[in-house]
């Protein structure tokens, strides 16, 4: 009887999606910076950035390495609205107009930082972003784009886990 029950319970458990698997990730390290990646991303070299992974829907998912700026603690929702807005419609020849979601001033590992996540249209497909900068040793822009709508939580659960140190010093947390 005992075991009848077991096996019946675990049937309604698997049909009501209670055992439902967590998304995977894959740590993504390098001088002074990691992050969790979600699983379906493979990189590539793209000339300009750290580093680049993309998936098969177009989603992306990149980092940029700047030298540090002291004009970092000015950036505000409406200037990064603008500056993207601009540079989106200067690359792909229409109108882009940006609807915030978010803009949040949150600490990462101990640097300035901000969170501004935000959504458009480009060429008739939905588009949403959410952008990290960190102002450390240098200045790091991670750029996460969901082009399906699939990742941008996955995508928030990565930002909230970005680390950093001094550049060329192993990531608090890091077990190489």
């Amino acid at each position: 009887m005992k075991k009848t029950l077991c096996f019946i319970l675990l049937a309604i458990l698997v049909m009501t999606g209670c055992s439902k698997e967590e998304p995977q990730s894959t740590l993504v390290s390098g001088p002074g910076y990691e992050f969790p990646l979600p699983d379906g991303f493979e990189e590539m070299e793209l000339e300009g950035y750290e580093c680049y992974y993309s998936a098969s829907d177009g989603s992306c998912v990149n980092l940029n390495i700047q030298p540090a700026d002291e004009a970092f603690l000015q950036v505000t929702a409406d200037r990064l609205r603008q500056v993207l807005a601009q540079a989106l419609s200067q690359a792909y020849g229409e109108d882009v107009v940006i609807t915030d979601d978010s803009f949040t001033v949150t600490p990462i590992s101990g640097r300035a930082s901000y969170q501004y996540a935000f959504s458009y249209e480009l060429q008739g497909r939905a588009v949403r972003q959410l952008v990290v900068g960190v102002n450390a040793d240098q200045c790091y822009t991670f750029t996460y784009t969901d082009m399906s709508g699939d990742w941008i939580e996955q995508f928030r659960e990565s930002a909230k886990a970005i680390r950093l140190n001094e550049q060329g010093q192993e990531p608090a947390g890091s077990s190489q």
